[in-house]
């Protein structure tokens, strides 16, 4: 009985210790945080005793899902190579993280690692989980991790998701606005076809946002058939309108060839070297997709313009087209000093590749 009594003073210390050790290490990650993650490998201070303190408590608190996330996020910051093993475990154990993760983000203050969190959220999330999400969409103030949360929404298609995603089109931010696009196209409904349309054709909103609009609307059309003839009908009728904004009309015939209709080409072909940035790069988008090699040249000219986003588009656009004229371009993008034109350069060599090689 004596020797029953001593183990259970041992245990309940231990745990009091164990307790005290995750205590210790989340002040000393709150008192580290930055705006970004170290990229060196190894630890810093003190984050290092963290991390001791972490270990030594999982050891005897195995798979505590709010250590194990501490873990994480302290491994991430020292870019220590445990952060792979350490999240497998995190999937592993995805019931008991999904229970934690909601409150753990809400109470993160640095914006990068919400972020993460929400992607690692992502990853476990089910329909039960909707709700928490929509609370980050709603209440988070930094746009990216509105961004990561929109696009879990997106992927669990839950009905819930759509007012809030369709609120987010009233963002003061640009970014945030053009994203809530983006993430609509996974909600097929006439209230959101509605609204994209409504974007699409707003001269006063931002051209990125209306863009995305159009992409959804393509999105949406060739993912159900029973909605494609109906959106085509009303883009022809942008297309076709006298006097209709250029920018409404190049956006109409971008929408129409991403879904396989060359309505828009000759519209492409005459605004393929305009001085408006916007309009010339989504001419040549068009291009890229029902254009011929005749449309080669007209593409090839946007390939050294002072606009990184016109240089990407073009390289993107060479890639659409498939054709083994656009390689020499290509391989000139591949000097680009901007990293994602370097990146669409090398996707796009890759496509035409693929395509062009004998099977």
């Amino acid at each position: 009985m004596r020797r029953f009594f001593y183990v259970l003073i041992w245990a309940a210390g231990f745990t009091a210790c164990g307790s005290d050790e995750y205590d210790k290490a989340h002040d000393l990650y709150s008192g580290s945080r930055t705006n970004v993650p170290s990229e060196q490998q190894g630890y810093s201070e003190p984050l290092s005793q963290a991390t001791v303190l972490l270990e030594a408590f999982l050891s005897h608190n195995h798979e505590d899902p709010a250590a194990m996330l501490l873990l994480w996020r302290c491994y991430l910051r020292t870019g220590n190579p445990r952060v792979v093993a350490m999240h497998e475990s995190m999937i592993r154990n995805a019931e008991k993280m999904r229970k934690v993760l909601p409150d753990e983000i809400a109470e993160e203050d640095d914006a990068y690692m919400r972020e993460r969190m929400v992607d690692l959220f992502g990853e476990l999330a089910t329909t039960a989980e909707v709700e928490d999400l929509i609370v980050i969409l709603q209440d988070d103030s930094h746009p990216a991790v509105q961004e990561a949360a929109a696009h879990i929404l997106a992927r669990l298609q839950d009905d819930r998701a759509v007012e809030p995603l369709l609120d987010k089109l009233k963002a003061p931010e640009e970014n945030i606005r053009a994203f809530a696009c983006r993430a609509l196209a996974a909600f097929p409904q006439p209230l959101v076809i509605n609204k994209l349309f409504e974007v699409l054709v707003n001269t006063d909103e931002a051209e990125e946002v209306r863009a995305n609009a159009g992409f959804s609307l393509a999105d949406i059309a060739a993912l159900r058939g029973d909605l494609k003839n109906a959106i085509t009908e009303k883009l022809q009728v942008f297309l076709a309108t006298p006097g209709a904004p250029l920018t409404t009309q190049i956006l109409a015939a971008m929408v129409l060839a991403k879904l396989g209709s060359s309505s828009g080409y000759q519209l492409a072909v005459a605004q393929a070297n305009s001085d408006n940035v916007f309009v010339r790069g989504t001419a040549i988008t068009v291009l890229g997709h029902i254009g011929s090699e005749e449309a080669v040249p007209l593409i090839a000219t946007a390939s050294a313009h002072e606009n990184a986003k016109l240089r990407l588009l073009t390289a993107e656009a060479f890639g659409n087209l498939g054709d083994a004229k656009g390689l020499p371009s290509l391989y000139q993008a591949m000097n680009d000093p901007v990293e994602s034109v370097r990146q669409a350069a090398q996707k796009a060599i890759e496509k035409i590749r693929r395509r062009t090689s004998p099977r």
